[in-house]
């Protein structure tokens, strides 16, 4: 596995941040502009943190591993380090202290590496009420992955997704 950080989104992450948005149909489409808002006055509540995947140029990350073992690579690598942002989350808080996930994405060439679980555990470290959060129902990936980290089902909305027109599930952490 790579090694993985999580970091605010920074203005120069907004163009990666779209593609990997692109990349992912069931993700919530949100344009340049929504995410230049998120940094400024207007959405204080609101925060998006990016999964940075550190891969040393040149190499897949298992060979990297292996080489990182090496104690005569390492200072050579530590100077060919390349960050890859693997996957954003955005996320709101209600007035009563509840947060709620308003999209979690991972680049589809970085899923199962555990960016999508870096993101939920560093917001599950800063917060201490209920998280929600809405995943399409066909999404079973998701729901099986939000079931393993104990998220429970709520409730539904009646086509709540468009493109193609899908039920939201309302799912809960409660903390």
């Amino acid at each position: 596995m790579p090694a993985i950080s999580v970091r605010p989104l920074q203005t120069s992450d907004i163009p990666r941040v779209l593609k990997i948005q692109a990349a992912c149909p069931e993700a919530a489409s949100w344009s340049e502009a929504d995410y230049h808002r998120l940094e400024g006055p207007q959405r204080p509540s609101w925060q998006t943190t990016v999964a940075v995947i550190e891969t040393h140029l040149g190499q897949r990350p298992d060979e990297q591993m292996d080489k990182q073992l090496d104690k005569h690579l390492d200072k050579q690598l530590d100077k060919e380090i390349d960050e890859q942002i693997a996957g954003f989350l955005t996320c709101a808080a209600a007035e009563n202290g509840d947060q709620e996930v308003l999209n979690l994405t991972v680049d589809p060439d970085h899923r199962r590496q555990g960016a999508a679980e870096a993101l939920l555990r560093k917001l599950l470290q800063k917060i201490s009420g209920p998280l929600f959060l809405e995943v399409r129902a066909g999404n079973r990936p998701a729901l099986s992955f939000y079931h393993k980290l104990g998220f429970e089902k709520t409730g539904q909305r009646r086509s709540y997704y468009r493109n193609p027109t899908e039920d939201a599930i309302i799912m809960i952490l409660s903390r």
